[in-house]
């Protein structure tokens, strides 16, 4: 879930009609986002006669649901849709323990999510987007390995850029050299391989 927006994640064996017709998915739409916005678990047991089953494709053939918010200590993290047979209605004690792991999936979900936070942080300046000394370290270190498997050389070379504007256009080139269209670049002619990394550093990351 992203603010309105639901994005299919995974799926298993869906068609093309099915991942078409819930491309843009928002809460409040056909029976995963009337989960996803109240929270509650939605079991349906038969697509076509049930009227909250808003969305239809072209190769949709009878079945039913069990739809199972993902919850975590911070909110609803997304959905788990489970297809059924026509006509099933899981017992009491089944809705508990899909209850249950939906907030077991959900805490991992929002546990992944806060890692992914982190390590964007220890790796990149949160205000300008450019990689830090630990990333440059990071990769530093895999090419020297790859060097010294493969016995060739490697080679570092240092541009020190004393400009303080243009960032964005910094951070263009560190991330597609072959993009750039910075004039210190264009007039010292760099030929910049594909297969050559680039990385741009604030001075204070080396202090």
């Amino acid at each position: 879930i992203e603010g309105e927006r639901i994005n299919l994640a995974a799926h298993l064996e869906q068609d093309q009609d099915f991942l078409a017709s819930h491309k843009n998915l928002k809460l409040g739409d056909c029976l995963c986002g009337l989960v996803a916005q109240s929270g509650s678990v939605i079991i349906s047991s038969d697509c076509f006669t049930d009227q909250r089953h808003s969305i239809q494709y072209a190769s949709m053939e009878d079945h039913g649901h069990v739809i199972v918010p993902l919850k975590s200590p911070k909110g609803i993290e997304g959905v788990l849709c489970l297809y059924t047979k026509k006509n099933v209605f899981p017992n009491k004690r089944i809705q508990n323990l899909f209850q249950t792991i939906g907030i077991q999936v959900g805490t991992m979900v929002r546990n992944a999510k806060l890692y992914e936070e982190i390590k964007s942080l220890s790796l990149y300046d949160p205000l300008t987007g450019l990689a830090n000394r630990r990333m440059m370290d990071i990769h530093l270190t895999k090419i020297l390995i790859e060097a010294k498997r493969s016995d060739k050389r490697f080679y570092v070379l240092m541009l020190h850029y004393t400009k303080q504007k243009n960032l964005e256009e910094i951070d263009v080139f560190s991330q597609n050299p072959q993009k750039v269209n910075h004039s210190f670049f264009k007039s010292n002619k760099f030929n910049i391989p594909p297969n050559i990394k680039i990385n741009c550093y604030l001075y204070r990351h080396f202090l």
